[in-house]
């Protein structure tokens, strides 16, 4: 079940459903910068281009940083889900008490 639809069927698990989708996202970029190997990217380049060594040397550190950038921007990204998320849990528990005190007071 995704986030989401978790949150809205079990909203007092927020905390924790929120911390394994920050988790799996952290993780997920992390596994993206990790996978990112100058060796790897240089052979290919070199094998499946006619560029020179000078050529295919700038083009795999063009490369390299490109995906650097990526995953860096990809971070950050996850940081502002990350600050958005708690945010969104601080109002659904704040929700939540309004609810709970709506429906004591009518009943």
């Amino acid at each position: 079940m995704d986030a989401g639809k978790e949150l809205i069927v079990n909203p007092e698990n927020s905390d924790a459903i929120l911390q394994d989708l920050t988790d799996s996202l952290t993780a997920k970029a992390e596994e993206i910068q990790s996978s990112v190997g100058q060796e790897a990217i240089s052979d290919a380049v070199a094998s499946n281009t006619d560029l020179s060594e000078v050529e295919a040397d700038e083009a795999t550190i063009n490369i390299v940083d490109g995906l650097n950038e990526a995953t860096d921007q990809a971070s950050e990204q996850i940081e502002n889900a990350q600050a958005a998320l708690k945010d969104a849990s601080q109002e659904l528990d704040q929700t939540i008490a309004d609810l709970r005190q709506s429906t004591e007071k009518v009943t």
